[in-house]
Protein backbone atom coordinates (compact mmCIF):
# COMPACT_ATOMS: atom_id res chain seq x y z
CA UNK A 1 0.00 0.00 0.00
CA UNK A 2 2.62 2.31 0.93
CA UNK A 3 4.39 1.75 -2.72
CA UNK A 4 0.99 3.13 -4.25
CA UNK A 5 1.60 6.43 -2.54
CA UNK A 6 3.98 7.99 -5.86
CA UNK A 7 0.42 6.93 -7.93
CA UNK A 8 -1.80 9.13 -5.42
CA UNK A 9 0.74 11.83 -5.64
CA UNK A 10 1.18 11.96 -9.64
CA UNK A 11 -2.78 12.55 -9.79
CA UNK A 12 -2.34 15.48 -7.18
CA UNK A 13 0.96 17.38 -8.38
CA UNK A 14 0.19 20.37 -5.63
CA UNK A 15 -0.66 17.99 -2.80
CA UNK A 16 -2.59 19.40 -0.21
CA UNK A 17 -2.07 19.76 3.36
CA UNK A 18 -3.78 16.89 4.52
CA UNK A 19 -1.61 14.74 2.09
CA UNK A 20 1.44 15.59 3.48
CA UNK A 21 0.70 15.35 6.67
CA UNK A 22 0.00 11.95 6.23
CA UNK A 23 2.84 11.38 3.94
CA UNK A 24 4.93 12.89 7.36
CA UNK A 25 2.92 10.46 9.88
CA UNK A 26 3.78 7.23 7.80
CA UNK A 27 7.49 8.62 7.39
CA UNK A 28 7.63 8.51 11.06
CA UNK A 29 5.58 5.45 11.83
CA UNK A 30 8.62 3.52 9.78
CA UNK A 31 11.19 5.24 11.50
CA UNK A 32 9.80 3.96 14.65
CA UNK A 33 9.11 0.23 13.27
CA UNK A 34 12.47 -0.31 11.57
CA UNK A 35 14.12 -1.50 14.30
CA UNK A 36 11.85 -4.27 14.79
CA UNK A 37 11.27 -5.52 11.75
CA UNK A 38 15.02 -6.02 9.22
CA UNK A 39 13.01 -6.82 6.55
CA UNK A 40 11.16 -3.52 6.30
CA UNK A 41 14.82 -1.74 7.00
CA UNK A 42 15.79 -3.19 3.55
CA UNK A 43 12.32 -2.25 1.42
CA UNK A 44 12.03 1.26 2.98
CA UNK A 45 14.87 2.95 1.01
CA UNK A 46 13.43 1.46 -2.31
CA UNK A 47 10.06 2.85 -1.50
CA UNK A 48 11.35 6.05 -0.51
CA UNK A 49 13.35 5.84 -4.18
CA UNK A 50 9.96 5.56 -5.84
CA UNK A 51 8.45 8.22 -4.44
CA UNK A 52 11.59 10.77 -4.36
CA UNK A 53 10.05 12.26 -7.88
CA UNK A 54 6.67 13.27 -6.86
CA UNK A 55 7.69 14.02 -2.63
CA UNK A 56 6.60 17.61 -1.25
CA UNK A 57 9.98 19.43 -0.34
CA UNK A 58 8.60 19.80 3.14
CA UNK A 59 8.68 16.19 3.19
CA UNK A 60 12.10 15.48 1.87
CA UNK A 61 14.15 16.33 5.11
CA UNK A 62 11.94 13.56 7.20
CA UNK A 63 12.47 11.04 4.44
CA UNK A 64 16.22 11.60 4.33
CA UNK A 65 16.94 11.60 8.35
CA UNK A 66 14.93 7.97 8.12
CA UNK A 67 17.45 6.95 5.35
CA UNK A 68 20.23 8.20 7.06
CA UNK A 69 19.45 6.13 9.95
CA UNK A 70 18.87 3.16 8.11
CA UNK A 71 21.88 3.08 6.07
CA UNK A 72 23.98 3.95 9.50
CA UNK A 73 22.78 0.94 11.18
CA UNK A 74 22.78 -1.66 8.31
CA UNK A 75 25.39 -4.32 7.86
CA UNK A 76 23.69 -5.57 4.77
CA UNK A 77 25.68 -4.15 1.91
CA UNK A 78 22.05 -3.82 0.00
CA UNK A 79 20.73 -2.09 2.00
CA UNK A 80 23.17 0.42 2.20
CA UNK A 81 23.31 0.93 -1.42
CA UNK A 82 19.43 1.33 -1.68
CA UNK A 83 20.14 4.10 0.82
CA UNK A 84 22.79 5.99 -1.27
CA UNK A 85 20.63 5.38 -4.47
CA UNK A 86 17.78 7.29 -2.36
CA UNK A 87 20.11 9.76 -1.41
CA UNK A 88 21.75 10.57 -4.80
CA UNK A 89 17.84 11.28 -6.31
CA UNK A 90 16.70 13.84 -3.69
CA UNK A 91 19.69 15.37 -2.51
CA UNK A 92 19.66 17.38 -5.91
CA UNK A 93 16.40 18.79 -4.17
CA UNK A 94 17.55 20.03 -1.02
CA UNK A 95 19.08 24.04 -0.74
CA UNK A 96 21.28 25.12 1.62
CA UNK A 97 18.82 26.26 3.51
CA UNK A 98 17.02 22.74 4.51
CA UNK A 99 19.10 22.05 7.35
CA UNK A 100 21.64 19.69 6.63
CA UNK A 101 24.84 19.19 7.14
CA UNK A 102 26.19 18.41 4.02
CA UNK A 103 29.66 18.39 5.13
CA UNK A 104 28.91 15.58 7.68
CA UNK A 105 26.79 13.76 5.94
CA UNK A 106 29.77 13.87 3.12
CA UNK A 107 31.58 12.14 6.33
CA UNK A 108 29.05 10.05 7.36
CA UNK A 109 28.42 8.49 3.87
CA UNK A 110 31.73 7.61 2.44
CA UNK A 111 32.51 4.72 4.74
CA UNK A 112 29.24 3.19 3.19
CA UNK A 113 30.30 3.98 -0.45
CA UNK A 114 33.84 1.85 0.82
CA UNK A 115 31.70 -1.24 1.98
CA UNK A 116 30.12 -1.17 -1.63
CA UNK A 117 33.21 -0.36 -3.41
CA UNK A 118 34.81 -3.74 -1.73
CA UNK A 119 31.78 -5.79 -2.76
CA UNK A 120 30.87 -4.63 -5.95
CA UNK A 121 33.01 -4.14 -9.43
CA UNK A 122 30.08 -3.31 -11.88
CA UNK A 123 30.04 0.09 -13.39
CA UNK A 124 26.48 0.11 -13.53
CA UNK A 125 25.95 -0.29 -9.64
CA UNK A 126 29.39 2.19 -8.67
CA UNK A 127 28.72 4.76 -10.75
CA UNK A 128 25.55 6.23 -8.97
CA UNK A 129 28.17 6.33 -6.09
CA UNK A 130 30.38 7.76 -7.61
CA UNK A 131 27.70 10.62 -8.58
CA UNK A 132 26.81 10.85 -4.99
CA UNK A 133 30.06 12.14 -3.43
CA UNK A 134 30.25 14.50 -6.30
CA UNK A 135 26.90 15.86 -5.46
CA UNK A 136 27.81 16.04 -1.64
CA UNK A 137 30.70 17.65 -2.32
CA UNK A 138 28.76 20.37 -4.36
CA UNK A 139 26.66 21.21 -1.87
CA UNK A 140 29.39 20.96 1.23
CA UNK A 141 30.31 24.24 -0.17
CA UNK A 142 34.22 23.97 -0.20
CA UNK A 143 34.00 21.65 2.85
CA UNK A 144 36.94 18.46 1.60
CA UNK A 145 36.33 15.12 3.64
CA UNK A 146 39.22 13.68 5.28
CA UNK A 147 37.29 11.05 5.38
CA UNK A 148 37.27 10.89 1.70
CA UNK A 149 40.48 11.58 0.61
CA UNK A 150 41.35 8.19 2.76
CA UNK A 151 38.85 6.59 0.22
CA UNK A 152 40.50 7.46 -2.33
CA UNK A 153 43.59 6.40 -1.18
CA UNK A 154 42.29 2.04 -0.83
CA UNK A 155 43.13 -0.41 -2.98
CA UNK A 156 39.28 -0.56 -4.28
CA UNK A 157 39.55 3.01 -5.38
CA UNK A 158 42.73 2.47 -7.23
CA UNK A 159 40.83 -0.70 -8.66
CA UNK A 160 38.58 1.93 -9.28
CA UNK A 161 40.52 4.13 -11.62
CA UNK A 162 41.76 1.82 -14.15
CA UNK A 163 38.19 1.42 -15.21
CA UNK A 164 37.43 0.43 -18.97
CA UNK A 165 33.67 1.37 -18.32
CA UNK A 166 32.84 5.19 -20.12
CA UNK A 167 30.09 6.29 -18.14
CA UNK A 168 32.08 5.09 -14.63
CA UNK A 169 35.11 7.28 -16.13
CA UNK A 170 32.82 10.36 -16.91
CA UNK A 171 31.45 10.09 -13.38
CA UNK A 172 34.97 9.86 -11.91
CA UNK A 173 36.25 13.17 -14.01
CA UNK A 174 33.16 15.33 -12.54
CA UNK A 175 33.87 13.98 -8.89
CA UNK A 176 37.67 15.08 -9.16
CA UNK A 177 37.14 18.39 -10.55
CA UNK A 178 34.36 19.34 -8.08
CA UNK A 179 36.79 17.65 -5.25
CA UNK A 180 39.85 19.77 -6.71
CA UNK A 181 37.86 22.97 -5.94
CA UNK A 182 36.30 21.83 -2.99
CA UNK A 183 39.78 23.01 -0.97
CA UNK A 184 40.71 26.13 -0.18
CA UNK A 185 43.48 27.49 -2.12
CA UNK A 186 46.14 27.77 0.17
CA UNK A 187 45.19 23.73 1.70
CA UNK A 188 47.71 20.90 1.40
CA UNK A 189 46.07 18.93 -1.81
CA UNK A 190 49.11 17.27 -2.82
CA UNK A 191 47.37 13.69 -2.05
CA UNK A 192 44.49 14.60 -4.26
CA UNK A 193 46.98 15.87 -6.72
CA UNK A 194 48.72 12.35 -6.81
CA UNK A 195 45.62 10.43 -7.38
CA UNK A 196 44.17 12.67 -10.17
CA UNK A 197 47.34 12.38 -11.92
CA UNK A 198 47.32 8.20 -11.70
CA UNK A 199 43.94 8.34 -12.70
CA UNK A 200 44.77 10.87 -15.78
CA UNK A 201 47.71 8.69 -16.87
CA UNK A 202 46.09 5.49 -16.70
CA UNK A 203 42.85 7.08 -18.99
CA UNK A 204 45.81 8.47 -21.30
CA UNK A 205 47.68 5.20 -20.96
CA UNK A 206 45.45 3.21 -23.23
CA UNK A 207 45.00 5.99 -25.54
CA UNK A 208 41.89 6.95 -24.75
CA UNK A 209 41.51 10.81 -26.39
CA UNK A 210 38.86 12.18 -24.25
CA UNK A 211 38.21 16.03 -23.94
CA UNK A 212 36.74 16.00 -20.30
CA UNK A 213 40.26 14.11 -19.09
CA UNK A 214 41.84 17.19 -20.73
CA UNK A 215 39.83 19.42 -19.45
CA UNK A 216 40.04 17.77 -15.77
CA UNK A 217 44.08 17.82 -16.19
CA UNK A 218 43.66 21.74 -17.08
CA UNK A 219 41.81 22.38 -14.07
CA UNK A 220 44.36 20.29 -11.80
CA UNK A 221 47.00 22.23 -13.24
CA UNK A 222 45.45 25.64 -12.98
CA UNK A 223 44.93 25.25 -8.90
CA UNK A 224 47.78 23.25 -8.67
CA UNK A 225 50.76 25.46 -6.61
CA UNK A 226 54.28 24.45 -6.89
CA UNK A 227 55.46 22.16 -4.34
CA UNK A 228 59.08 20.28 -4.58
CA UNK A 229 57.01 17.10 -3.80
CA UNK A 230 55.16 17.07 -6.83
CA UNK A 231 56.13 19.37 -9.26
CA UNK A 232 58.26 16.74 -11.48
CA UNK A 233 55.08 14.44 -11.06
CA UNK A 234 53.14 17.61 -13.11
CA UNK A 235 56.04 17.53 -15.45
CA UNK A 236 56.36 14.12 -16.24
CA UNK A 237 53.01 13.79 -16.90
CA UNK A 238 53.28 16.44 -19.81
CA UNK A 239 56.34 15.41 -21.62
CA UNK A 240 54.65 11.66 -21.50
CA UNK A 241 51.34 12.75 -23.02
CA UNK A 242 50.93 16.09 -24.46
CA UNK A 243 52.31 15.31 -28.00
CA UNK A 244 50.18 11.99 -28.46
CA UNK A 245 47.81 14.05 -27.27
CA UNK A 246 48.12 16.92 -29.59
CA UNK A 247 48.59 14.88 -32.60
CA UNK A 248 44.40 13.97 -31.92
CA UNK A 249 43.02 16.37 -34.45
CA UNK A 250 39.62 16.55 -32.43
CA UNK A 251 37.62 19.91 -32.63
CA UNK A 252 36.24 18.88 -29.42
CA UNK A 253 39.79 19.09 -27.53
CA UNK A 254 41.56 21.93 -29.16
CA UNK A 255 40.38 24.49 -26.88
CA UNK A 256 41.53 22.60 -23.55
CA UNK A 257 44.73 21.38 -25.35
CA UNK A 258 45.10 25.53 -25.66
CA UNK A 259 44.47 25.80 -22.02
CA UNK A 260 45.98 23.14 -21.03
CA UNK A 261 49.74 24.03 -22.89
CA UNK A 262 49.12 27.75 -21.69
CA UNK A 263 49.14 26.48 -17.65
CA UNK A 264 52.30 24.47 -18.58
CA UNK A 265 54.22 27.43 -19.63
CA UNK A 266 53.17 29.52 -16.66
CA UNK A 267 54.76 26.81 -14.46
CA UNK A 268 57.74 26.78 -16.22
CA UNK A 269 57.43 23.27 -17.47
CA UNK A 270 57.87 24.23 -20.71
CA UNK A 271 60.35 26.61 -21.52
CA UNK A 272 59.80 30.15 -23.44
CA UNK A 273 62.89 28.59 -25.73
CA UNK A 274 60.10 26.72 -27.76
CA UNK A 275 58.29 29.58 -28.72
CA UNK A 276 58.56 28.74 -32.28
CA UNK A 277 57.60 25.41 -31.40
CA UNK A 278 54.44 26.84 -29.85
CA UNK A 279 53.59 29.83 -32.20
CA UNK A 280 53.46 26.68 -34.80
CA UNK A 281 51.15 24.66 -32.69
CA UNK A 282 48.90 27.95 -32.53
CA UNK A 283 48.85 28.56 -36.39
CA UNK A 284 48.53 24.92 -37.39
CA UNK A 285 45.20 24.80 -34.85
CA UNK A 286 43.72 28.62 -35.66
CA UNK A 287 44.72 29.23 -39.42
CA UNK A 288 42.30 26.91 -41.08
CA UNK A 289 39.20 28.70 -39.19
CA UNK A 290 39.85 31.40 -40.99
CA UNK A 291 38.33 30.01 -43.97
CA UNK A 292 35.50 29.04 -42.62
CA UNK A 293 32.72 31.09 -43.27
CA UNK A 294 30.59 30.17 -40.13
CA UNK A 295 33.04 30.48 -37.68
CA UNK A 296 31.81 33.11 -35.83
CA UNK A 297 28.25 31.31 -35.55
CA UNK A 298 30.21 27.76 -34.43
CA UNK A 299 30.65 27.97 -30.26
CA UNK A 300 33.28 25.41 -30.76
CA UNK A 301 35.54 27.52 -33.31
CA UNK A 302 34.87 30.67 -31.00
CA UNK A 303 35.75 29.06 -28.06
CA UNK A 304 39.10 27.50 -30.00
CA UNK A 305 40.50 30.73 -31.33
CA UNK A 306 39.87 32.33 -27.94
CA UNK A 307 41.78 29.48 -26.26
CA UNK A 308 44.57 30.04 -28.55
CA UNK A 309 44.52 33.66 -28.80
CA UNK A 310 44.68 33.63 -25.09
CA UNK A 311 47.88 31.34 -25.05
CA UNK A 312 49.37 33.64 -27.66
CA UNK A 313 48.38 36.83 -25.42
CA UNK A 314 50.59 34.92 -22.57
CA UNK A 315 53.35 34.04 -24.62
CA UNK A 316 53.44 37.76 -25.90
CA UNK A 317 53.59 39.10 -22.28
CA UNK A 318 56.09 36.47 -21.13
CA UNK A 319 58.42 37.86 -24.13
CA UNK A 320 57.81 41.46 -23.51
CA UNK A 321 58.79 40.79 -19.48
CA UNK A 322 61.82 38.90 -20.42
CA UNK A 323 62.99 40.36 -23.97
CA UNK A 324 61.33 43.47 -23.67
CA UNK A 325 59.75 45.03 -27.37
CA UNK A 326 62.55 44.44 -29.61
CA UNK A 327 61.55 42.42 -32.30
CA UNK A 328 58.18 41.56 -30.99
CA UNK A 329 56.30 41.93 -34.25
CA UNK A 330 59.40 39.77 -36.05
CA UNK A 331 58.73 36.57 -33.38
CA UNK A 332 55.48 36.41 -33.70
CA UNK A 333 54.52 37.41 -37.48
CA UNK A 334 52.26 34.54 -37.92
CA UNK A 335 50.04 35.11 -35.49
CA UNK A 336 50.10 38.93 -35.71
CA UNK A 337 49.04 38.03 -39.31
CA UNK A 338 45.49 36.20 -37.59
CA UNK A 339 45.11 39.09 -35.91
CA UNK A 340 44.91 41.49 -38.73
CA UNK A 341 42.39 38.83 -40.45
CA UNK A 342 40.10 38.84 -37.33
CA UNK A 343 40.15 42.88 -36.83
CA UNK A 344 39.39 43.11 -40.78
CA UNK A 345 36.26 40.50 -40.13
CA UNK A 346 33.55 42.56 -39.14
CA UNK A 347 30.76 41.43 -36.20
CA UNK A 348 27.98 39.81 -36.91
CA UNK A 349 25.03 42.03 -35.75
CA UNK A 350 23.96 40.19 -32.33
CA UNK A 351 27.66 39.23 -31.46
CA UNK A 352 27.80 37.19 -28.71
CA UNK A 353 29.57 37.76 -25.03
CA UNK A 354 32.67 34.71 -26.20
CA UNK A 355 32.97 36.35 -29.52
CA UNK A 356 32.89 40.28 -28.08
CA UNK A 357 35.67 39.31 -25.65
CA UNK A 358 37.78 37.22 -28.75
CA UNK A 359 37.80 40.59 -30.64
CA UNK A 360 38.65 42.44 -27.65
CA UNK A 361 41.57 40.76 -27.00
CA UNK A 362 42.53 41.01 -30.92
CA UNK A 363 42.40 44.64 -30.59
CA UNK A 364 44.27 44.57 -27.22
CA UNK A 365 47.64 42.34 -28.79
CA UNK A 366 47.06 44.32 -31.74
CA UNK A 367 47.68 47.62 -29.90
CA UNK A 368 50.76 45.46 -27.99
CA UNK A 369 52.43 45.51 -31.75
CA UNK A 370 51.77 48.62 -32.58
CA UNK A 371 53.39 50.51 -29.04
CA UNK A 372 56.17 48.03 -29.51
CA UNK A 373 56.83 48.90 -32.89
CA UNK A 374 54.21 51.12 -34.99
CA UNK A 375 56.60 51.52 -38.15
CA UNK A 376 57.14 47.96 -38.47
CA UNK A 377 53.51 47.48 -37.87
CA UNK A 378 52.47 49.88 -40.67
CA UNK A 379 55.35 48.44 -42.97
CA UNK A 380 53.91 44.98 -42.06
CA UNK A 381 50.23 46.14 -42.65
CA UNK A 382 51.57 47.21 -46.34
CA UNK A 383 53.51 44.19 -47.14
CA UNK A 384 50.54 42.08 -46.20
CA UNK A 385 48.09 43.98 -48.68
CA UNK A 386 45.98 45.09 -46.09
CA UNK A 387 43.54 48.24 -47.57
CA UNK A 388 44.24 51.25 -45.37
CA UNK A 389 40.65 52.78 -44.97
CA UNK A 390 39.68 49.12 -44.32
CA UNK A 391 42.18 48.98 -41.50
CA UNK A 392 41.71 52.01 -40.25
CA UNK A 393 37.42 52.03 -40.13
CA UNK A 394 37.50 48.32 -38.82
CA UNK A 395 40.15 49.11 -35.71
CA UNK A 396 38.15 52.35 -34.66
CA UNK A 397 34.88 50.29 -35.20
CA UNK A 398 36.48 48.40 -31.86
CA UNK A 399 36.71 51.04 -29.83
CA UNK A 400 33.61 51.43 -27.82
CA UNK A 401 34.31 47.54 -26.86
CA UNK A 402 36.98 48.61 -24.78
CA UNK A 403 35.08 48.76 -21.59
CA UNK A 404 38.09 48.13 -18.56
CA UNK A 405 40.63 50.87 -17.72
CA UNK A 406 43.08 48.34 -18.42
CA UNK A 407 42.76 47.22 -22.08
CA UNK A 408 41.16 51.18 -22.45
CA UNK A 409 44.91 52.63 -21.48
CA UNK A 410 46.47 50.20 -23.76
CA UNK A 411 44.36 51.37 -26.17
CA UNK A 412 44.97 55.04 -25.51
CA UNK A 413 48.49 54.75 -25.78
CA UNK A 414 48.25 52.66 -29.11
CA UNK A 415 46.36 55.28 -30.65
CA UNK A 416 48.53 58.21 -29.61
CA UNK A 417 51.11 55.99 -31.43
CA UNK A 418 49.36 55.41 -34.60
CA UNK A 419 48.72 59.06 -34.99
CA UNK A 420 51.46 60.44 -37.27
CA UNK A 421 50.69 57.25 -39.41
CA UNK A 422 46.84 57.80 -40.03
CA UNK A 423 46.12 59.04 -43.35
CA UNK A 424 44.65 62.72 -43.96
CA UNK A 425 41.22 62.23 -44.81
CA UNK A 426 41.10 59.42 -41.90
CA UNK A 427 42.53 61.46 -39.59
CA UNK A 428 40.01 64.58 -40.13
CA UNK A 429 37.04 62.21 -40.29
CA UNK A 430 37.63 60.47 -37.12
CA UNK A 431 39.69 62.92 -34.64
CA UNK A 432 36.40 63.87 -32.60
CA UNK A 433 35.70 60.05 -31.52
CA UNK A 434 39.72 59.16 -31.19
CA UNK A 435 39.76 61.99 -28.73
CA UNK A 436 36.69 60.97 -27.24
CA UNK A 437 38.07 57.75 -26.61
CA UNK A 438 41.70 59.03 -25.37
CA UNK A 439 40.20 61.50 -23.35
CA UNK A 440 39.13 59.96 -19.96
CA UNK A 441 42.77 57.80 -19.67
CA UNK A 442 45.32 61.20 -20.77
CA UNK A 443 42.90 63.08 -18.25
CA UNK A 444 43.09 60.48 -15.50
CA UNK A 445 39.66 60.30 -15.33
CA UNK A 446 38.12 57.40 -16.48
CA UNK A 447 35.45 55.39 -14.31
CA UNK A 448 36.88 52.44 -12.61
CA UNK A 449 34.64 50.40 -11.01
CA UNK A 450 35.68 47.66 -8.01
CA UNK A 451 34.29 45.50 -6.12
CA UNK A 452 35.71 44.14 -2.38
CA UNK A 453 37.51 41.19 -3.44
CA UNK A 454 35.67 37.81 -2.19
CA UNK A 455 36.74 34.00 -2.04
CA UNK A 456 35.76 32.62 -5.46
CA UNK A 457 32.78 29.87 -5.23
CA UNK A 458 33.36 26.36 -6.44
CA UNK A 459 30.97 26.91 -9.26
CA UNK A 460 33.74 30.01 -10.44
CA UNK A 461 36.40 27.90 -10.10
CA UNK A 462 35.25 24.85 -11.99
CA UNK A 463 34.72 27.18 -15.37
CA UNK A 464 37.33 26.03 -17.71
CA UNK A 465 37.56 29.71 -18.43
CA UNK A 466 38.02 31.38 -14.89
CA UNK A 467 41.97 33.09 -14.92
CA UNK A 468 44.35 31.01 -12.49
CA UNK A 469 46.64 32.61 -10.02
CA UNK A 470 49.55 32.74 -12.31
CA UNK A 471 47.73 34.66 -15.23
CA UNK A 472 46.19 37.34 -13.32
CA UNK A 473 49.33 38.45 -11.52
CA UNK A 474 51.04 37.89 -15.25
CA UNK A 475 48.38 40.55 -16.54
CA UNK A 476 48.96 43.14 -14.14
CA UNK A 477 51.89 43.41 -15.91
CA UNK A 478 52.67 45.75 -19.07
CA UNK A 479 50.02 48.10 -18.91
CA UNK A 480 52.41 50.88 -19.24
CA UNK A 481 51.58 52.96 -16.16
CA UNK A 482 54.79 54.87 -16.89
CA UNK A 483 53.85 56.53 -19.82
CA UNK A 484 53.06 60.34 -19.63
CA UNK A 485 49.83 60.34 -21.16
CA UNK A 486 49.66 64.17 -21.41
CA UNK A 487 53.07 64.74 -22.69
CA UNK A 488 52.38 61.75 -25.42
CA UNK A 489 49.51 63.21 -26.23
CA UNK A 490 50.93 66.52 -27.43
CA UNK A 491 53.94 65.08 -28.69
CA UNK A 492 52.28 63.17 -31.35
CA UNK A 493 49.39 65.51 -31.97
CA UNK A 494 52.06 68.28 -32.19
CA UNK A 495 54.08 65.67 -35.23
CA UNK A 496 50.60 64.76 -36.89
CA UNK A 497 49.44 68.70 -37.09
CA UNK A 498 53.04 69.51 -38.87
CA UNK A 499 52.58 66.33 -40.86
CA UNK A 500 48.91 67.62 -42.23
CA UNK A 501 49.47 70.88 -42.25
CA UNK A 502 46.50 71.54 -39.39
CA UNK A 503 46.35 74.55 -37.27
CA UNK A 504 44.25 75.38 -34.34
CA UNK A 505 41.77 76.88 -36.44
CA UNK A 506 41.40 73.86 -38.18
CA UNK A 507 41.86 71.32 -35.63
CA UNK A 508 38.47 72.82 -34.07
CA UNK A 509 36.74 72.19 -36.39
CA UNK A 510 37.30 68.06 -36.37
CA UNK A 511 36.03 68.00 -32.07
CA UNK A 512 31.98 68.72 -32.04
CA UNK A 513 31.91 68.63 -28.55
CA UNK A 514 32.81 71.81 -26.54
CA UNK A 515 33.78 70.05 -23.43
CA UNK A 516 36.28 67.80 -24.64
CA UNK A 517 37.96 70.34 -26.88
CA UNK A 518 38.33 72.64 -24.07
CA UNK A 519 40.18 69.57 -22.15
CA UNK A 520 42.44 69.43 -24.95
CA UNK A 521 43.56 72.88 -25.26
CA UNK A 522 43.65 72.56 -20.72
CA UNK A 523 46.29 69.37 -22.14
CA UNK A 524 47.98 71.33 -24.61
CA UNK A 525 48.64 74.65 -22.39
CA UNK A 526 50.48 73.02 -19.82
Amino acid sequence: MVGLVPKVLERQKDAPTAIVGRLDAIIEHLRARVGETPLLARRVPVLLSRWSGVLPAEVIPSALQVVLEIISNARDVLVRYEGCAFLRIVLPRLGQGAGVDFGALLEGVVPLVLQILEEFLSPQVLWPLINLLTTLLEAAQSTASPKLLELLSTPAFDRLLKTDSVLLRSTLVEMFRTLLVAFSPDADRRSITFIVLNFIDSVLDKKVADAAIVRLWHLLVREYRPNSDMDKAIGQLFEKHFEWLLAQDDESMSSAIMLLLEEHILLDIVSLSLLDDILTIIDRKYHPVLKLPNRDENDSLVEMRASATTLAATLILLYLNKEGSDNLLGRFAKFFQIIVTELLSPLPQQPNKALVGLKTTHVTLFNRFLIASPTDVFTALGELGVDVNSFWAAWFGMMPLLVSRQVSRINTVALLHALPFVPAEIFRGNFGGILHQVLPDVLGAREVHTAPPRPATVAERLNDGRLGERKEALRKTQLYEDFDLPALLRSKLSEVCIKLGIDMDALRTLVEDQREWEALMSLLSI
